[in-house]
């Protein structure tokens, strides 16, 4: 799968939209979790084992610049 993985090979299938924060899918903050644990030292192994994701997963997530189909604004802190 490597670079051509979509968000929804990535992490489950689209579940709707984000309680906390109003933004259309609730996977960015799965998506946060993630590249945070790797920023912090996780390795990408422990990662998947944590969040149920596989490897590939989990390096496609942290390879990536933003979360997919999200433009400036979208997420609001």
């Amino acid at each position: 799968m490597g670079a051509s993985m979509t968000l929804d090979e990535a992490i489950y299938p689209y579940a709707g939209p984000c309680a906390f924060c109003g933004f259309r899918d609730k996977r960015h903050r799965l998506w946060d979790a993630v590249r945070e644990n790797y920023r912090a030292g996780d390795s990408a192994e422990s990662i998947a084992d944590d969040y149920d994701l596989s490897v590939e997963a989990v390096r496609w997530i942290v390879a990536q610049r933003r979360f997919p189909r999200q433009r400036r604004g979208d997420i609001q802190s």
